[in-house]
């Protein structure tokens, strides 16, 4: 996610860009893949979240993993979520005693998830997305070994696992999941294909779209690269993940002349294929568009919008080929008082992407809950106040490593930057942490997941007056690494960071 710094009247404008996103910390030997394309199979826990994952010499087959939160007991009833979207097929404990969850994805492939809470299985016929939990951690054919036993297969074999098309490093490898339900808990995919989270930044004074390559160490590697021409015409720019359903990264972008929405599809190795695809008219009567990734469970990546005239909030439900479905859906109305909007992910554990909006006039903090089938439940969540002194919030995902979303935000009077911890259920713990000060000099702030390889979300900024970036690095915990890092300068000619 992104915020340029703004007046308070155009700050209600803001677009937001939450982009479902991971990190595979490690490397090694990459074993061969089936010649038949698979899904982008995502890690199986929840986004943000660092896991390590290995193999063990007595498993039935090598590329079998076996993943643990924490040291073992207290991965007791974590919540295990669909690798990618698909229906359940198997679902209860073998005659050897152990729990399982197996979920058909199509063209032959397959997940199965093992040890798992009897209790909290899916039953078989159900239709899941990615994201969507599938069960609890537990110890079920594994007395005392709590730990989640995790197989990716191709016509019934296991296979050699991937994760947002990075191969598993065997014979052991922490992963930090991307797996946000299609939401965006904060954070960068990966746009050339090796791995690295990298950042897109549009030229104000040529419009020109330029390519920065992570290099998955907390830099950015030399150079960038000009993958288009010709977007200062377009005055609103959404960062979509997979919105084609090829597996590589897309940019959803509204044409300010026209309010024509177009498509423009990654190539998976840093550029843009041929040309665009106009996929909808009409959109200059939005003043906010969000990509909460898969909102209606059909595994497909949807965008939400605002109609400024109204304040009725709008889904577009994605087709899983790159266009929308026919016509829209109003989840709801009264929204034109919110001056924030945020796709954070699942925020409350229930499995669903969910919606964070700030109220204007109050500067109260509510939370919509969706519903996993593209609408919001009744009512909403008040979840605090006195918001209205923040200039900047951000949604980075698991931000202090106890497994919750959180949220960062900057306090405007003083340049403070404070975070709130999520408790995992749709609420924020009790009091905030400031985290760091001097913030009221960026004007440019960014939450790219884990941006620097060491399985903790991090943050980038860009200073006002000199235009450099830097890395600001998350020790997993709530906090931030001692000091910052200069990754590049010359930012002040960019006029969209995301």
């Amino acid at each position: 996610m992104r915020v340029i710094r703004r007046s308070r009247a155009t700050f209600r404008r803001l677009v937001v860009s939450a982009v479902a996103v991971a990190s595979l910390v490690g490397s090694g030997l990459v074993s061969a893949q089936p010649a038949m394309a698979a899904p982008v199979f995502q890690a199986p826990f929840a986004c943000g979240e660092t896991w390590r994952g290995a193999t063990r010499s007595d498993h039935n087959d090598y590329h079998s993993i076996d993943f643990n939160w924490g040291s073992g007991s207290d991965d007791y009833l974590r919540p295990v979520h669909a690798s990618a979207a698909g229906k359940v097929t198997g679902s209860g404990v073998y005659n050897d005693g152990v729990s399982y969850v197996l979920v058909d994805h199509g063209g032959g492939w397959a997940t199965r998830y093992l040890h798992m809470q009897v209790g909290s299985l899916l039953p078989v016929g159900t239709t899941v997305r990615m994201g969507q939990v599938v069960g609890k951690v537990s110890d079920v054919g594994s007395p005392g070994a709590y730990h989640l036993h995790f197989e990716q297969r191709y016509n019934g074999e296991i296979v050699a696992a991937t994760f947002d098309g990075v191969p598993f490093s065997y014979p052991d490898q922490s992963v930090t999941s991307r797996n946000c339900g299609g939401a965006a808990s904060g954070g960068f995919g990966d746009w050339s294909g090796d791995g690295k989270a990298d950042v897109l930044a549009r030229q104000a004074s040529t419009g020109n779209l330029y390519l920065y390559k992570g290099t998955g160490a907390g830099k950015l590697q030399t150079g960038n690269t000009q993958i288009g021409s010709g977007w200062g015409g377009m005055d609103a720019l959404v960062r979509h993940g997979d919105f084609d359903g090829d597996g590589s990264e897309d940019v959803v972008a509204r044409e300010a002349s026209t309010g024509d929405l177009y498509l423009y599809r990654g190539n998976g190795t840093g550029g843009f294929q041929t040309g665009n695809t106009k996929i909808d008219n009409g959109w200059n009567g939005m003043d906010a568009i969000l990509s909460p990734g898969d909102f209606d469970g059909d595994g497909n990546a949807d965008i939400l919008a605002r109609q400024e005239a109204t304040g009725d909030l709008y889904l577009y439900r994605g087709n899983g080929a790159g266009g929308l479905q026919t016509g829209n859906t109003k989840i709801d109305n009264g929204w034109n008082g919110m001056d924030a909007i945020l796709s954070p992910g699942d925020f409350d554990g229930d499995g669903n992407a969910d919606i964070l909006a700030r109220q204007e006039a109050t500067g109260d903090l509510y939370l919509y809950r969706g519903n996993g089938a593209g609408g919001l439940q009744t009512g909403n969540t008040k979840i605090d106040n006195g918001w209205n002194g923040m200039d900047a919030i951000l949604s980075p995902g698991d931000f202090d490593g106890d497994g919750n979303a959180d949220i960062l935000a900057r306090q405007e009077a003083t340049g403070d930057l404070y975070l709130y911890r999520g408790n995992g259920a749709g609420g924020l713990q009790t009091g905030n942490t400031k985290i760091d000060n001097g913030w009221n000099g960026m004007d440019a702030i960014l939450s790219p997941g884990d941006f620097d390889g060491d399985g903790n979300a991090d943050i980038l900024a860009r200073q006002e007056a000199t235009g450099d970036l830097y890395l600001y690095r998350g020790n997993g915990a709530g906090g931030l690494q001692t000091g910052n890092t200069k990754i590049d300068n010359g930012w002040n000619g960019m006029n969209a960071v995301f």
